[in-house]
């Protein structure tokens, strides 16, 4: 009996020399010729291991350094590196990590289909002429999902709504560290655009209908929609809009969309409090009516008062059937100066055309002005009627 009570003893010693109860957090350090975004990738993925202690199972080193390798490979492999050699070494609850990446899988053959009514579609086309991967470059699964993603994107923003991948897939050889990527993609039909809807505003369907990038029965493209949006929030009538294509309700391939339009308020003023050595304290005011009526003309009344100035004026604008790059205005001013003994009292009426084109700002208008001058030795009047052109950049 006491025979077999020994061997027993020596039996339960040895099991708890195989395995240790790790009663503080182990410690993982890496070593090796490693980018930065591999160990950062590595470290992520053996994280969860050096919280190993936090539960009260036992678990053997050698059984631990293997879960290590195993987490290292999985870490390493996005990057294109599928065998990397690692030793592990350890001292209690401390392992150190020596990893050599070695050759790299690269690809051999890349293999991208687009099928459907998108295999024509130059956007499609260009973009598999100018891939983010060739052949030749380290595999690298970030890329590939990079692809993948570009192909959805470049579907969605075209109008291919309905498009599927049917084929996906990475063939890798270890042994010859290459790998093939397939992939092909079925786009179906390309939608287009159908009847645009407003929320309810102030303004007439057929001038909001004028900052449109797009008309009925062109091939969708959601530039059309960004540029649209950019239109209408510059347009000086709305604080933003909101465009939702409504791919629930299309018929005959024909796609609605709904603009949701958010206001400026329909009057807005502006107050301002100065001081100039010239002119002493001033006030200035700006009182702007952005509804007149349906069709987008706005009446701005501007007025200044000084100690020496005193100005008011009116500019009644009228957009031409190209709002955002060309308006008329109409204006008129009265001032009044008073420098001491010398006086001047204007009134001037200005008819304009302004054109906008990229960045230049073409403004041609015919002016009328009628003004009287009385200075300390005289006093003379004079009426002018002339045309003015400025050209700014």
């Amino acid at each position: 009996m006491r025979k077999i009570a020994s061997y027993l003893i020596i039996t339960q010693l040895c099991l708890l020399i195989s395995t240790v109860s790790f009663t503080n957090p182990i410690q993982i350090k890496i070593s090796g010729s490693l980018s930065p975004a591999i160990k950062t990738n590595i470290q992520n993925t053996i994280q969860a291991l050096e919280q190993q202690t936090n539960s009260p199972q036992y678990i053997s080193p050698n059984n631990l350094a293997n879960m290590i390798k195993k987490n290292i490979i999985t870490a390493t492999s996005p990057f294109g590196y599928f065998n990397p050699s690692i030793t592990v070494s350890h001292d209690y609850h401390n392992f150190t990590c020596k990893i050599k990446l070695n050759t790299p899988v690269t690809l051999q053959s890349i293999n991208i289909k687009i099928k459907g009514a998108g295999q024509h579609d130059k956007v499609f086309s260009r973009y598999l002429h100018h891939l983010p991967i060739k052949i030749g470059d380290r595999f690298s699964s970030q890329k590939y999902q990079e692809v993948k993603d570009t192909l959805y994107s470049i579907a969605a923003n075209r109008g291919y709504f309905k498009t599927k991948m049917i084929n996906n897939n990475i063939q890798i050889n270890r042994s010859s560290n290459e790998a093939n990527i397939n992939i092909t993609l079925i786009t179906g039909k390309r939608y287009k655009f159908g009847i645009t809807t407003f929320s309810k505003n102030m303004l007439a369907k057929h001038f909001i209908h004028q900052f449109i990038s797009y008309k009925i029965g062109d091939n969708y493209n959601n530039k059309l929609i960004q540029e649209t949006t950019l239109n209408l929030n510059n347009s000086g009538y709305f604080q933003q809009a909101i465009i939702t294509p409504d791919i629930s309700k299309t018929k005959n391939d024909r796609l609605p969309v709904h603009i949701y339009l958010i206001p400026v308020p329909k009057t807005q003023y502006k107050f301002g409090l100065g001081y100039g050595t010239d002119t002493g304290i001033r006030l200035t005011t700006n009182i702007t009516n952005n509804y007149i009526n349906q069709y987008g003309h706005k009446l701005k009344f501007t007025g200044q008062i000084s100690q020496i100035n005193q100005s008011l004026s009116s500019t009644y604008t009228i957009p031409s059937r190209h709002p955002l790059s060309h308006y008329y205005t109409i204006t008129g001013a009265l001032s009044k100066i008073t420098l001491n003994k010398n006086k001047s009292d204007a009134m001037k009426l200005t008819l304009g055309s302004t054109h906008l084109y990229h960045y230049w700002q073409t403004i041609f208008s015919i002016n009328a002005l009628k003004e009287n001058y009385s200075l300390t030795s005289f006093s003379t009047k004079a009426n002018l009627f002339y045309p003015q052109l400025h050209i700014q950049y």
